[in-house]
């Protein structure tokens, strides 16, 4: 046995996050952890990787108890946790990536360089990966930086592997990669946990699976034991939704044109209409232009050249401010941590920031603010979770969905979605699904940005991708 939580427990104020976590994990395994949105999964994760420390219960890795103090500590003990953060340093070399911790010299003084590229090329042979060890992290695409983050943990000699939500925002390609990396893993004699709400992946590379609720661990089950319709009902969540429900009504009221838009090293020649209560799906990897393109949209970053025609009007030195005012355009960026909420606010603050009237008063009326969310979100039958705390103690789902619900209570009349289901459960996205569709009957338009088809099929009625900043023709 490699692993083993003993009666873990953690409190967040009063929100119990965790109670009476019993966990075992044994060498060579890859185990599923799956459940709904605040299930407790990131803070098991955040509590072996040494970001936080239980409050009562004990845990043994390879035979000793476990310091998880600090995150040092951890990895020192051989536990790895790797997130869509990858801390590796962009502008320097894979191998100098690797073995920046530990360099190999020669007489004990000089940066062997030559034994650390052929060390590095040795490395990455053991995840069948030919890159060069001289080429930049910055030049990789996103699951080969994967790759690389776990090949520096190999170095390092990890035993266990955290993953958590590793494909988000992953292109299909990109995700085969990380999938061979865990089976690479796995021979390599190394144990995975893997967490996920894809329950598509579960059974390409997973071995058993542990399904938490309510901060509980519900079963851990063999994946050969149990069928998905029963993982499904234990997690209470239904199917999620593989078709579009709305009735393609066609509407030729334009409200957002774009004309031969151009921003250097990002997009080119871009040349879209987007019409009234429509939802347009915009397919493109992490790099392809589509984040600079949302963000342009928005007001965030200029462009070089071109127009952009919002209701017939030509929208000249657009701002953010302009964006969300007077064009009442919303936009939902895929880096909701960074970009998106504000950490100690309330949910419902993060919510209804949109609404406050800052430029009229100073003071802001939280019972009309009340009001106004239990307008918009409660009585339509929306749920969000401990809407008066702050919302950097909630999990990553309720955070995705409190930025989305930000745009569906605002007035805005066409809204930019960047990966908007990145990270929450079936159900959570069940919900988004359908208050798109409601929107987009109500005349709301809809770009909503993915790297994954299977995300955009059951809203959009058009989907065009881009690549290398292009927009090609409609698939």
């Amino acid at each position: 046995m490699l692993l083993e939580m003993r009666s873990v427990n953690k409190s967040f104020f009063d929100t119990h996050a965790l109670s009476d976590i019993c966990l075992t994990l044994d060498k060579g395994e890859v185990r599923a952890l799956i459940g709904p949105n605040g299930s407790g999964k990131s803070t098991v994760a955040r509590i072996l990787s040494g970001d936080i420390r239980q409050d009562t219960g004990s845990i043994f890795f390879d035979g000793n108890l476990l310091n998880n103090d600090l995150p040092a500590e951890t990895l020192r003990a051989g536990i790895f946790a790797l997130y869509q953060e990858h801390y590796l340093i962009p502008n320097m070399s894979v191998a100098d990536n690797l073995f920046m911790c530990g360099y190999l010299k020669k007489f004990g003084i000089f940066v062997n360089h030559r034994e650390i590229r052929r060390r590095t090329r040795e490395i990455l042979k053991k995840f069948n990966s030919n890159l060069s060890p001289d080429i930049k992290v910055c030049k990789l695409s996103q699951g080969e930086q994967y790759v690389i983050s776990a090949a520096k943990a190999f170095v390092q000699k990890a035993k266990l592997f955290v993953l958590d939500e590793p494909t988000a925002g992953l292109a299909k390609e990109e995700r085969k990669v990380l999938y061979h990396l865990i089976r690479c893993l796995k021979a390599n004699g190394a144990a995975v946990l893997y967490i996920t709400h894809r329950m598509s992946e579960l059974r390409e590379i997973c071995d058993s699976v542990t399904i938490m609720r309510d901060g509980k661990i519900v079963l851990t089950s063999s994946l050969k034991d149990i069928s998905q319709s029963r993982i499904l009902q234990l997690m209470e969540v239904g199917e999620c939704m593989t078709e579009v429900l709305q009735e393609d009504k066609k509407n030729n009221t334009e409200v957002l044109s774009v004309r031969n838009l151009c921003l250097n090293h990002a997009y080119k020649d871009i040349n879209l209409t987007l019409n009234k209560g429509e939802t347009l799906g915009i397919i493109g990897t992490n790099g392809s232009g589509r984040t600079a393109f949302l963000k342009t949209l928005f007001g965030a970053i200029k462009q070089d050249s071109g127009e952009i025609y919002i209701n017939g009007k030509n929208a000249e030195n657009l701002t953010i401010r302009k964006a969300i005012k007077e064009y009442k355009i919303g936009y939902l960026p895929d880096d909701r941590l960074h970009l998106g909420i504000i950490p100690d606010l309330t949910l419902i603050e993060n919510t209804m920031l949109t609404n406050r009237e800052t430029t009229k008063s100073f003071f802001v009326r939280k019972s009309d603010e009340m009001d106004r969310f239990i307008d918009c979100i409660l009585e339509k039958g929306f749920f969000l979770a401990d809407p008066m705390k702050p919302i950097k103690y909630l999990s990553g789902g309720s955070q995705q969905k409190a930025l989305f619900y930000r745009w569906i209570a605002s007035d805005a009349k066409i809204i930019l979605l960047d990966e908007p289901t990145k990270g929450i459960d079936i159900a959570s996205k069940n919900e988004m699904y359908s208050t798109i569709l409601e929107c987009a009957a109500q005349g709301i338009s809809f770009i909503i940005c993915s790297s994954d088809r299977e995300e955009l099929e059951p809203v959009c009625t058009n989907i065009i991708s881009i690549k290398k900043g292009r927009l090609n023709t409609l698939l």
